[in-house]
């Protein structure tokens, strides 16, 4: 990835999607697509998928809250909007 923030927890969701996808590969060669051994780690690899993507979206989430608090703690009345001494505000 680029210069994107990952969390230690996504990164480890990484390593457990790369296993998963490992032994998923293993088991297609050996015993074949339809094997049950083969069919249940394809569902280990859909599974540490769908974690790893949720970790990335919590990480997301929590990046732009951080932003967000981040800017309304730079205008003057810690709001995000800053206003004039008429009252006149700007987002």
């Amino acid at each position: 990835m680029s210069t994107q923030f990952v969390s230690r927890k996504a990164a480890l969701m990484s390593d457990e999607v790369a296993s998963a996808e490992t032994g998923w590969q293993q088991a297609k060669s050996t015993y074949g697509e339809d094997h049950p051994e083969t069919r249940n780690l394809r569902g280990i690899l859909d599974a540490a998928k769908q974690r790893q993507a949720n970790a990335e979206y919590l990480d997301s989430l929590q990046r732009q809250e951080e932003q967000s608090i981040a800017y309304a703690n730079s205008t003057p009345n810690g709001l995000g909007i800053s206003c004039t001494f008429r009252s006149t505000c700007f987002t």
